[in-house]
């Protein structure tokens, strides 16, 4: 699909807002901010900011070396049973560290200046934590203005239209603790534009809709 000059410009001038916004020191940092137009408004609106999906490009290069080394180093350990293998201790934390990250992420202390605040809140689309009984009851009797997201890393399983709709009803009778499974946000309508899809090998003109992403870096 192509896109406008100005919403080129303007995710441009976003990505180093974005980056100010990581709290890291010392890092090297690769990001891509996904956007899509809004067919309805007009707007370019983020759908999601990427960071372990582009910055483990800089790692491949090297990730053939990294097996080896950890075969070398780790050959006759290999039989070990689930037992011995250490576990996860962070998973303990990814529910406080997601309710920390909700806490701070309507906090405009991060940007100083007052226009780069504006430039980024114009970007975002509707995001709502299940929590909120009137937002939930709002996305039940108007399922195709939302989609529900699955918090998890990597996207996809998207729910839209009905199945939005019976999942939140599940959700709202008897699924508190569930909630903080899904993030609820306003659904985008991107205009479609004709494109060469390729499946198989075989290419297929079709209409479709596509996301627009800006990569971004710094080095703190």
């Amino acid at each position: 699909m192509s896109f406008p000059k100005v919403y080129w410009d303007q995710a441009l001038e976003l990505a180093p807002l974005f980056n100010e916004l990581v709290d890291r020191n010392t890092r090297l940092g690769l990001t891509r901010s996904d956007y899509m137009v809004d067919g309805t408004t007009d707007l370019l609106l983020q759908v999601e900011l990427n960071t372990i999906s582009t910055s483990s490009n800089g790692l491949a290069c090297g990730i053939s070396e990294l097996h080896r080394i950890l075969l070398r180093a780790h050959e006759r350990d290999l039989d070990l049973d689930k037992a011995s293998v250490v576990g996860n201790t962070a998973i303990a934390q990814h529910a406080e560290a997601l309710a920390t990250a909700w806490a701070e992420y309507n906090n405009q202390r991060f940007l100083e200046n007052t226009t780069d605040v504006d430039k980024v809140r114009k970007c975002f689309a509707g995001l709502w934590s299940l929590e909120d009984d009137d937002i939930l009851i709002s996305a039940i009797e108007s399922p195709e203005l939302f989609v529900l997201k699955p918090q998890r890393e990597g996207g996809g399983n998207n729910i839209y239209g009905d199945d939005l709709r019976k999942t939140l009803v599940r959700l709202h009778k008897d699924g508190r603790d569930e909630r903080a499974a899904y993030i609820l946000m306003q659904r985008i309508f991107p205009p479609a534009s004709p494109c060469y899809l390729v499946r198989e090998g075989t290419c297929t003109r079709h209409n479709a809709v596509s996301e627009f992403g800006i990569f971004g870096a710094y080095l703190r």
